[in-house]
């Protein structure tokens, strides 16, 4: 009965090992999707596509919900669509 209950639970923990492995990799096939499909559409843009790029140099702190409300209420920077902004990578200053 012991052997029976270990075969058991090393093929259910192969399973969910399989599961997870195989969710990661579509997880990373989407990104990889969407960042193509992203590229496709902005190499295929022929005239000028503003774009905002808010960075980000307070460590511990996150700027981007107070950027977002100023440039929406900016009438210039409003009209920028949301999929045109970018955040910077924090960065530790030291």
């Amino acid at each position: 009965m012991d052997w029976f209950l270990i075969v058991v639970g090393v093929v259910a923990g192969a399973a969910l090992q399989l599961l997870y492995m195989a969710w990661l990799a579509r997880h990373m096939f989407h990104n990889e999707l969407a960042h193509q499909k992203w590229w496709k559409l902005a190499r295929n843009v022929s005239v000028r596509a503003p774009a905002i790029l808010i960075v980000d140099l307070l460590p511990g702190r996150n700027i981007t919900v107070g950027a977002k409300t100023f440039i929406k209420g900016d009438l210039k920077l409003g009209s920028v669509n949301e999929n045109r902004f970018f955040t910077s990578v924090r960065l530790r200053i030291e």
